[in-house]
């Protein structure tokens, strides 16, 4: 199933692709076609020990969500399993609605880091160390 959807003579992945392919990849494992020599391959491109435990989760992920699908009466064939979970959703790893990219918000950057407002707003202090006391 695996090797139907995803190639396996990849050169480089990024952090997103490595994400969707562990997710696939737990799946799969889950439906008895574990794929472990592919998926240390994935884990050992991705750098950052983060990134990695992302890309973890995201297997991890896949396995739940097979096991209990499978639990239910109405999709009790591996292909059914594999096409409700691969096929004809985005991957998510079940952190929040995904985004265009198929990635879900919560494990991609939030816009924390984004600074405050326009123009002015970029340089100005912030309100509570202006304040007088009174």
């Amino acid at each position: 199933m695996y090797t139907d959807k995803f190639d396996t003579d990849w050169e480089s992945l990024t952090v997103d692709e490595a994400s969707r392919r562990a997710y696939a990849l737990g799946v799969s494992d889950s439906l008895g076609e574990p794929m472990p020599e592919e998926f240390d391959r994935i884990k050992d491109e991705i750098g950052k020990a983060y990134d990695r435990s992302l890309v973890e989760l995201a297997y991890e992920e896949g396995r739940t969500r097979a096991r209990e699908l499978s639990r239910d009466a109405e999709t009790d064939s591996e292909d059914n399993v594999w096409n409700a979970l691969v096929e004809a959703e985005p991957i998510t790893t079940g952190f929040g609605d995904p985004d265009e990219t198929g990635i879900p918000k919560a494990v991609t950057l939030g816009d924390f880091l984004d600074p405050p407002g326009d123009g002015l707003d970029k340089v100005k202090l912030p309100e509570f160390l202006t304040r007088r006391q009174g």
